[in-house]
């Protein structure tokens, strides 16, 4: 007797899987999402409370003859190097594998190969960039 298994992507068919991880899925993309708008709640807050601290630092840089566009500059520069988003995507890279590792046991046959979606990446690095140029560029216009 020849056993076969028939294998089908669940992206592509309606399976008892989809319906039955659908809710708690939906639950931890709202968390992630929550996560995320928390973290760039706090780096504007950290931008304004830091803009707000330096503008005597400011006035005095333009009474030295500093010019506007050399100011908007450094706080671009700043508020882009605060956001890190580069540095959470390393990380990313490099913990995906690590956290597979420790949850599946070594002898194990099955590979649970994980990729980064780069479209979930994309955002998360236009959402960082966008905070930082909004809240890094209003105290120098």
């Amino acid at each position: 007797m020849d056993a076969r298994i028939k294998l089908v992507p669940a992206s592509k068919d309606i399976s008892y899987l989809r319906a039955e991880y659908r809710q708690p899925l939906q639950i931890v993309m709202v968390v992630v999402a929550l996560v995320l708008l928390v973290a760039c709640t706090n780096i504007a807050n950290l931008l304004l409370a830091r803009v707000s601290a330096q503008q005597r630092e400011m006035a005095v840089r333009l009474t030295l003859g500093a010019g506007r566009v050399r100011l908007v500059r450094q706080l671009l520069t700043e508020s882009l190097l605060l956001a890190g988003a580069a540095a959470g995507l390393v990380l990313s890279l490099w913990a995906a594998p690590l956290l597979v590792s420790l949850v599946a046991p070594s002898d194990s046959p099955v590979q649970l190969p994980l990729g980064i979606d780069w479209r979930v990446m994309s955002f998360t690095v236009a959402v960082c960039v966008a905070t930082a140029l909004l809240f890094g560029l209003v105290p120098g216009v």
